[in-house]
């Protein structure tokens, strides 16, 4: 064989193994090994032999040499105890590999030998750190029960029907050896009449699996697509407790599949990678693999840990590891996340979407391929992740099965000309009042820049006037945290909109429950860093609802002594979700008081048929007159469906004076 490569064979010699299968396995072993050439830039082989614990019988170093390997396969002896192939795996991978032989420019290869997956998670876990380290493994199981079967699939590299073996038992092995010789040896591949057209390169996986690495322009997965886009692409795959080993392979395979189309390179497409469940967990960068069968090794090495489903935390990640200059992200390239999964998050669920918007902010594109979401309650947060417009970004998806189907969708999304087209040099799209037009990353979407006084998805709202808006937000026992730090998003984000319009909008909080808390005044925070700072440090804090002393307290920072002036118009924003059960006989009075003095109030109740008429009927009669200014919710959720609602309103009562 003149093919060349650092191999390590991980055998089992525990008691599991009898004495006719142990001298199989030293035959086959050895078959191998005469197979191979031993030269400078021929083979090398380490052993290590595993029980109770694990042996390294030879390293790198004294493996280049055929007598030693021969010598060292004999000594192999069976031990009395339990296996423990974790350990060998380490030992492996901490005083072999990356240690004295290991050569830098030939690939390694582990073959795992074994008759027992005990203690899987532990196997899991360091197959995968030497797969994330670029090792190819390739699994022969010896009498496995189905279930260590299917572990030694997910252990092992990519493709697992080429990489994992099962035979009934040891005395079978070297029926294997011309096998693995033409993995070892590039015999006999899938790359012989070389599939890969307009000159990409083929790599042989298997005799029938292959990948096409394809030249600047071209994509696919025999390079045969036509794509001039290049990006730097990450994936965020949920691997919590509702999702399943089992789905987590589905999962895997359909990041494969992606990749696989993609043209993958240095100067071309990179991909990172991220999962989650109660903690992320870092795959690998954007730097870290530049070839299709290194990077779905390492994703192969994706484990499932069970746990939530803390979304936020793998969205942060995202953009502090993986979109990181000095991990591979490159400041000329688009930027995608693909993410992955089949349920919203229950973990600080009140930071995922800020978490997602920050993303965006940063210039991502997101994608969301939702798994299994039943009724649009359960959607709203897809769609709140996702880039915008939802119906082109986020793929429904009925079950796992059905992932292979969407693979091709995302690429087509991911190739096609649209993604770098920019519209905005059509004639299509026209901002009014001096808007300037920026095109989104994908399908010909765009948004309008306003000058300073207007609003509106065209920039057709004129909104001249400058507001005192003080926002009034309820932190009640009903409402909960969830639920309180949706309100607090939603008021950060109706905050940044109207500071875009004018700078000369001030703005106040108040939060209640027993009693009401100023958490800023309108002298306070003039820059948005400031006032977005100052809502992020805003806690829930329960109590009962005393919406009367908070109107109150809204009325009192009206006044000149607080930061507001006489030549703004003042606008209050109520928050709540039931009626006032403190000093309720003082609740009216308080909002007549603001709207005689020509505030204009907007009453926002939220899930108001659960809380009862008399508290849909307060709502309303705290609002000003205007109909539009008692907006009725059924969920949290769609407070951020209204927040264009909510200022177009104010610009609306700015253009028509004090009410």
């Amino acid at each position: 064989c003149p093919s060349t490569g650092d191999v390590v064979f991980v055998v089992d010699a525990s008691r599991h193994v009898n004495r006719r299968e142990l001298r199989n396995m030293r035959k086959f072993i050895k078959q191998l090994v005469r197979r191979m050439t031993f030269r400078k830039s021929g083979f090398r082989v380490g052993l290590v032999q595993f029980a109770g614990s694990a042996l390294v019988r030879l390293d790198l170093h004294k493996g280049s040499r055929k007598k030693a390997v021969m010598s060292a396969v004999s000594g192999i002896r069976r031990s009395g105890s339990d296996p423990m192939p974790m350990e060998a795996l380490q030992k492996t991978r901490l005083r072999i590999f990356g240690r004295a032989g290991d050569r830098k420019d030939v690939p390694n290869t582990v073959i795992f030998i074994t008759k027992s997956m005990r203690k899987e998670s532990e196997i899991m876990r360091e197959a995968g750190k030497l797969k994330l380290e670029g090792t190819s493994i390739i699994g022969i199981g010896m009498d496995l029960s189905d279930s260590d079967k299917k572990f030694l699939e997910t252990a092992v590299s990519p493709p697992m029907v080429a990489n994992a073996f099962s035979l009934p038992d040891g005395e079978t092995l070297t029926s294997l050896t011309d096998t693995i010789m033409s993995y070892l040896c590039n015999e006999n591949t899938a790359c012989s009449d070389n599939p890969c057209q307009n000159n990409g390169t083929c790599t042989s996986l298997s005799s029938t699996e292959y990948t096409c690495s394809c030249t600047k322009g071209y994509a696919g997965k025999n390079c045969e697509e036509v794509n001039g886009n290049v990006a730097d692409i990450a994936f965020l795959v949920d691997a919590s407790g509702s999702v399943g080993l089992d789905n987590v392979d589905k999962m895997k395979e359909f990041v494969y599949s992606v990749v696989e189309k993609l043209s993958i390179g240095r100067t071309d497409d990179r991909v990172g990678l991220v999962s989650y469940s109660s903690d992320p967990q870092l795959g690998f960068h954007l730097d870290s693999f530049f070839t299709k069968k290194d990077i779905n090794n390492a994703i192969s090495a994706m484990q499932y840990r069970y746990g939530s489903t803390n979304t936020a935390a793998g969205l942060k990640m995202v953009r502090q590891e993986i979109f990181n200059i000095q991990n591979g992200d490159r400041s000329n390239v688009p930027n995608t996340l693909i993410m992955i999964t089949d349920g919203n998050s229950n973990v600080n669920s009140i930071d995922t979407i800020p978490e997602a918007i920050r993303l965006r902010e940063a210039g991502v594109h997101i994608f969301v391929i939702a798994i299994n979401f039943a009724g649009d309650m359960y959607r709203q947060e897809m769609d709140d992740i996702a880039s915008q417009p939802p119906d082109q970004n986020v793929f429904w998806v009925n079950s796992f099965s059905e992932l292979p189907e969407v693979g091709s969708a995302v690429f087509n999304k991911l190739s096609s000309p649209d993604m770098n087209k920019d519209i905005c040099d059509t004639n299509e799209i026209k901002c009014k009042h001096g808007g300037r037009c920026v095109a989104a990353a994908v399908t010909g979407s765009f948004r309008c820049e306003c000058i300073q006084g207007f609003t509106g998805e065209f920039c057709e709202i004129a909104c001249p006037s400058r507001f005192d808006v003080a926002f009034v937000i309820d932190s009640s026992v009903s409402v909960g945290p969830h639920n309180f730090g949706l309100i607090r998003n939603f008021s950060s984000s109706v905050i940044e909109k109207l500071y875009q319009i004018s700078r000369n909008n001030k703005f106040a909080m108040i939060t209640f429950n027993s009693e009401a808390n100023v958490a800023f005044s309108f002298g306070r925070n003039s820059d948005l860093n400031g006032l977005k700072s100052a809502i992020a440090g805003m806690r829930y804090k329960p109590g009962g609802t005393n919406t009367a002393l908070a109107l109150r307290t809204a009325y009192g920072l009206l006044q000149n002594d607080y930061g507001a002036r006489r030549s703004a118009q003042d606008v209050v924003i109520l928050v709540t979700d039931e009626a006032s059960n403190i000093d309720a006989q003082e609740t009216l009075p308080a909002a007549k008081e603001l709207k005689d003095a020509g505030t204009h109030v907007i009453a926002i109740g939220m899930d108001l048929d659960t809380a009862g008429r008399a508290a849909a009927q307060e709502v309303k009669d705290i609002a000003s007159s205007d109909d539009r200014a008692m907006i009725k919710l059924n969920s949290y959720s769609a407070l951020k469906g209204i927040e264009s609602d909510v200022i177009n309103q104010m610009c609306e009562f700015g253009r028509n004076g004090r009410k």
